[in-house]
């Protein structure tokens, strides 16, 4: 195990992409809202989630997903 440097720990620690796509699936009738969070240094998504069972036709009221990642929540 190796330990990083200070300015090197920070930037890792700093450099994410939160990303979400909502994506449809015509064959399932079905909105599925996918959600990652992609560590920029090597490219890898470190936490991913789905929320499916989104009906089409059925009327969401309110629908915010929620991420809470190392104290830190992320609304959208």
């Amino acid at each position: 195990m190796s330990i990083l440097p200070e300015k090197e720990l920070a930037t890792a620690a700093t450099s994410m992409l939160l990303n979400a796509q909502w994506s449809y699936s015509p064959n399932k009738s079905r909105w599925t809202y996918n959600v990652w969070l992609n560590n920029l240094a090597n490219e890898k998504a470190i936490f991913q989630t789905e929320i499916s069972d989104i009906l089409v036709g059925q009327q969401v009221q309110y629908l915010q997903p929620r991420i809470l990642l190392a104290g830190v929540s992320f609304s959208f």
